[in-house]
């Protein structure tokens, strides 16, 4: 079979928290995770990369690595929001992430109790695996 490489960048302070999982995905899956700085370079089979890279992309985007282990399953996937593009300021981004949170997080667990999901706001994005 043929392997390929795919290059995903994730914020700095999540690389830490990606390093610690490494060893576990890349036997799970087959795969090699390279680290450089915040670029993370993952080499495999088709499918398991893009669980791999779903994986890395979760951690990057707020999850802890238990909830993005959901991705290394056939049923799950991950979708990334970017707010900015339903919102026309930086007040309309700050409102929208508000709203999808709600008061002491209460709105992200009704939402993700409703719809069996798991749910994080990060940086610009809301991201639900």
């Amino acid at each position: 079979m043929m392997e390929f490489c795919e290059i995903v960048r994730i914020p700095e302070e999540r690389v830490k928290i990606l390093k610690q999982a490494i060893l576990e995905i890349e036997s799970k899956l087959g795969v090699t995770i390279m680290i450089e700085g915040n670029e993370i370079t993952v080499a495999g089979e088709s499918l398991e990369l893009l669980k791999a890279k779903n994986y890395v992309l979760a951690i990057g985007r707020g999850f802890n690595p238990r909830k993005a282990s959901y991705l290394l399953h056939d049923d799950y996937s991950l979708d990334v929001i970017n707010v900015k593009d339903f919102a026309k300021s930086r007040n309309a981004v700050v409102r929208l992430k508000g709203r999808v949170i709600g008061g002491n997080g209460r709105a992200r667990k009704s939402i993700e109790k409703a719809t069996n999901t798991f749910i994080r706001v990060y940086g610009k994005t809301v991201s639900i695996i």
